[in-house]
């Protein structure tokens, strides 16, 4: 049963969530009482088809209805600016700056604002205590660049 109702479900074996595009199932959340696998696998391909039906009516709405895409601005840092950062640090250096075990890391930190990006590099060392926290933070450097 497709789109079961709470009475349907409560006495159902298996409760299927298909999530599929046009070409492929992207997504299945399943709760179930013991189903032979054939069973989860029928009912899987049968509610790709019925996905199917549903895709076709959206299409058909928006080809009817539909607006324009929205085209959103990126703010991914530019591939040339990355390569003049791993230059200046490594990606070790970077991984560091959120994986850490050590007492000493490296602070990675970038922000875009106003069509510019901000990147420091700090240098940590910490005293080894419990908490965390660094002692001593010196800047290696700044960089403010226009994207």
């Amino acid at each position: 049963v497709f789109n079961p109702s709470a009475a349907q479900l409560s006495v159902s074996d298996l409760n299927l969530t298909v999530a599929s595009t046009k070409e492929k199932v992207i997504m299945i959340e399943a709760g179930a009482n013991v189903v032979p696998e054939e069973k989860m696998l029928e009912a899987i391909f049968e509610a790709h088809k019925v996905n199917q039906k549903v895709i076709e009516f959206i299409d058909k709405i928006v080809a009817e209805c539909g607006k324009p895409k929205f085209t959103y601005k990126s703010y991914a840092v530019p591939e040339e600016l990355f390569e003049d950062i791993k230059t200046v640090i490594t990606p070790e250096q970077m991984e560091n700056a959120v994986f850490t075990g050590n007492r000493s890391r490296t602070i990675v930190t970038y922000s875009l604002e106003g069509g510019n990006v901000y990147l420091r590099v700090q240098s940590a060392w910490s005293n080894g205590t419990a908490d965390g926290d660094a002692d001593i933070i010196i800047t290696m450097f700044d960089i403010t660049d226009d994207i």
